[in-house]
């Protein structure tokens, strides 16, 4: 009962993910690939699959793609061993056309090849009028051909055919999806090309495999991270993040400013012409998007100093004590609009860790409000995010007593702050251990409004991305891991988000002092992992829910 009832939970999170904006589909790889990294994707394995005896259809959307528009882009091979191709041709002025090959006799359609969106195709094979049909977005050819007719059963194949004697040296750069093989207009297998185990997308009918080789699928552009841009530094970097231009911002001292464009995947330096540097340990530069500003802090001293992009200097003329005693490694710091402060909690330093909220005001002369939040646990290394008046913290690593010789451990916890009453609501707490193992989250939280949950980015199995509920104690994977295993002296992580993409940064600092910082992307909106980790379902109790959903 209870494998059925997870069938059935799968089977729904499908349907819901696929009215998201998430991308899905199988992109097949041709030129300038080596033939050998062509894609092929064979339906039922490759095996005949039965042809209907009043009228086949074969449905499917189709995304043409810029790298190679020429070629064949589904082949279907008889049980007579006729063939019949979906091919693009060049025409004139370059121009690309479709054309439907019927046993090598060519059919062409008038309307030119559309790039860069989804359009739909349906070919139909009626043995009774002894015809073939096309439907090429929007745009219809039906042919006679009682010579390819009747067909019992055939064998179907997008991208590259990898049958011999079958195989064509062109095969067009396109992304497929939503797969439909109907007998008389009854859906007889249906491949969606969204969830997949492994190389195979199972159908919702009969649960039969679609299996591609050099398959790259849509949906892991929503769970695998792409690393964008690496960098090395002597000494600890501040990293910063302007979400509107995409930007990231890094400097470890006054001297120099560095920038990476993460849409141009542009790198920049900037020298520095005058002005101090405020920071003098990691991690104190922050970058308002309302207002365009750059600035560099230290809590400690309560020093501010922010980045002229006229100039090239900074603004501010105060140097920072270099041996001043500092409080807030690795603490959580977000800002207020409503007040133009800066909020900081949690924090480690001088062998202790703090529960405190600390209000600074880095554009004017107020003094800094600090409250202990005794409601919660001394802590380095939670996360942080401000929602209207709302401050929430998940998570970090301490203990009861704040004292960094006693007892540590990781908090799963999520607590809410009233900023404006200082008033401590404890959401919910985790209170075993994760399965995946122990994390620590990094510094910001994404808050996502319409799902009412978080997006954190965690150091789990060597860092990943982490969807938390904001309403009950529940953490899900939203990204495979990185793979980063952490063998430094000192580490920062973080998570950004800009447009559709989401961008974290991975940063470690060697015993040496020397860092590397690297900086990676991913698709939006996110995917649960457990929701994608696609096996075949029990056929029977997955077509009675269809059929009592038709």
């Amino acid at each position: 009962m209870k494998k059925i009832l997870t069938s059935i939970l799968f089977f729904f999170a499908c349907i819901a993910l696929m009215g998201q904006d998430t991308e899905y589909g199988l992109h097949i790889q041709t030129w300038p690939h080596p033939t050998a990294a062509f894609t092929s994707l064979a339906l039922e394995d490759g095996e005949p699959i039965k042809a209907g005896s009043k009228e086949t259809t074969l449905g499917f959307r189709l995304w043409n793609r810029e790298e190679n528009v020429f070629g064949v882009v589904f082949r279907i091979i008889t049980d007579a061993n006729k063939t019949i191709d979906l091919m693009y041709s060049v025409a004139e002025n370059d121009r690309r056309f479709p054309n439907l090959i019927i046993n090598n006799k060519v059919y062409p359609l008038s309307h030119e090849v559309r790039l860069g969106c989804w359009i739909d195709v349906e070919l139909r094979i009626n043995p009774v009028q002894k015809s073939i049909s096309m439907t090429y977005d929007g745009e219809e050819i039906s042919i006679d051909c009682p010579e390819v007719l009747p067909i019992h059963d055939m064998r179907i194949y997008f991208g590259r055919c990898p049958v011999v004697q079958y195989d064509l040296d062109n095969v067009a750069s396109v992304n497929i999806k939503d797969i439909c093989i109907s007998h008389n207009d009854k859906p007889f297998r249906e491949w969606d090309m969204c969830f997949h185990q492994g190389d195979t997308c199972f159908d919702k009918k009969e649960a039969k495999p679609a299996i591609s080789a050099n398959g790259k699928w849509l949906l892991d552009q929503h769970l695998v991270w792409r690393l964008i841009h690496k960098q090395e530094f002597n000494g600890t970097p501040s990293i910063a993040f302007d979400p509107g231009r995409a930007t990231f911002y890094m400097a470890n001292d006054g001297k120099h400013l560095y920038s990476f464009d993460c849409r141009d995947r542009k790198p920049a330096t900037t020298e520095v012409k005058g002005g101090e540097f405020a920071a003098v340990y990691p991690n104190c530069m922050y970058f308002i998007q309302e207002t365009g500003n750059l600035f560099s802090y230290n809590l400690d001293q309560n020093i501010y100093s922010c980045f002229d992009f006229e100039t090239d200097r900074w603004k501010s003329r105060k140097a920072p004590e270099m041996k001043h005693k500092e409080y807030y490694w690795n603490n959580t710091v977000t800002w207020n609009n409503e007040d133009s402060t800066l909020i900081s909690f949690g924090g480690y330093g001088h062998y202790q860790f703090n529960n405190e909220l600390l209000i600074s005001h880095p554009c004017s002369r107020m003094p800094q409000k600090r409250v202990h939040l005794k409601e919660i646990d001394p802590r380095y290394s939670p996360a942080s995010v401000l929602v209207d008046s709302m401050l929430y913290i998940f998570g970090g690593r301490g203990c009861p007593s704040g004292k960094q010789e006693m007892t540590q451990k990781n908090y799963y916890d999520l607590y809410a702050v009233n900023i404006h009453s200082m008033q401590v609501f404890k959401l919910w707490e985790h209170t075993e251990r994760p399965l995946d193992g122990d994390f620590m989250p990094g510094s910001n939280m994404i808050y996502d409004k319409k799902n009412d949950c978080f997006y954190v980015f965690s150091t789990q199995q060597g860092c990943s991305m982490m969807k938390i509920s904001r309403t009950e104690p529940k953490i899900e994977l939203t990204s495979h891991p990185i793979h980063h295993w952490f063998n430094a002296q000192h580490l920062f992580t973080n998570l950004y988000h800009s447009g559709d993409r989401f961008y974290a940064v991975f940063q470690q600092t060697q015993v040496s002092g020397t860092s590397q910082v690297y900086l990676y992307e991913l698709n939006a909106p996110p995917v649960v992992i457990k929701d994608a980790l696609y096996a075949a379902p029990p056929r029977r109790i997955l077509k009675q829910i269809l059929e009592k959903r038709a």
